[in-house]
């Protein structure tokens, strides 16, 4: 797998040279969703403004599971023009197996991510580039799949402009546990474009990979979606994702939005 590396590497370093964005729009707070890509943002949203990602996501062909409905949530907020904060929830899982069904709550993990470089106004030829780390707090009993389940996680953000494309990549470096004494380095590589379709309309195409280390094995997969912004701090989205591998869930399908609360919990420095 050096070689499937060394051109995850190349793509992060090739769109390294790029245009960012604001954080507000006509004097309005913007959103910058997470989801629905396996790749987040570099950007973070305006400080004090509380954003939140929902969504319902549904599995099919998953290794030892038929199909999985869940919810996830996600809640980020900016304490500053660097440093954003973020808590991951999957409250219910409904999960399918040979014909028996289970009710699982999933891991709940919180995190931070550092701006490195600023959210680059439009015009700049310079990445937006950011560091995270999260920790989960609360193991969950519902199945994981592809990148799910790890201890810890730091990732590496890159974002901005190619072209006429926005892109995000990531590259994950997670911690992943099997027992009390047994833990395994997973890596992972995503990178994803999007491109407006209309004003309000844009799509989206990734793709990802994931190690499995307790496998000795690969998941590999893509993803296409489409996102529509009613309004700039209110985004819905929807979409599927394919594996490719035979280790990786076969197919995934997803809906949901992103909405940053208008009004900010404390003032903001001008």
């Amino acid at each position: 797998m050096p070689l499937r590396l060394l051109i995850f590497a190349a793509l992060f370093i090739f769109v390294s040279s790029a245009i960012a964005q604001d954080q507000f729009e006509d004097g309005k707070p913007v959103a910058f969703p997470g989801r629905p890509t396996i790749s987040n943002p570099a950007y973070i949203p305006a400080p004090g403004y509380l954003q939140f990602e929902q969504g319902v996501q549904i599995t099919a062909g998953a290794p030892g599971v038929d199909t999985q409905i869940g919810i996830n949530q996600s809640t980020k907020i900016a304490l500053n023009h660097r440093l954003l904060v973020v808590s991951q929830w999957q409250p219910i899982t409904r999960t399918v197996t040979t014909g028996a069904s289970e009710t699982d709550q999933g891991d709940f993990a919180l995190g931070a991510q550092l701006l490195i470089t600023k959210n680059h106004p439009e015009g700049s030829y310079k990445p937006t580039l950011a560091v995270g780390y999260q920790r989960t707090v609360h193991a969950g009993t519902a199945p994981d799949f592809d990148a799910a389940g790890n201890r810890n996680s730091v990732v590496l953000f890159a974002s901005g402009k190619l072209g006429p494309l926005d892109y995000d990549a990531n590259f994950l470096f997670n911690e992943q546990v099997n027992g009390p004494d047994v833990r395994r380095l997973q890596t992972g590589q995503a990178i994803a474009f999007s491109k407006d379709i209309t004003r309000k309309l844009s799509g989206s195409g990734e793709i990802w990979h994931f190690t499995q280390p307790f496998d000795h094995d690969h998941a590999v997969g893509t993803l296409w979606a489409l996102n529509y912004t009613a309004k700039p701090n209110l985004v819905f989205d929807a979409g599927i994702s394919r594996g490719l591998t035979h280790n990786s869930a076969h197919w995934y399908g997803f809906f949901g939005c992103t909405y940053l609360l208008p009004h900010a919990l404390w003032h903001r420095r001008q």
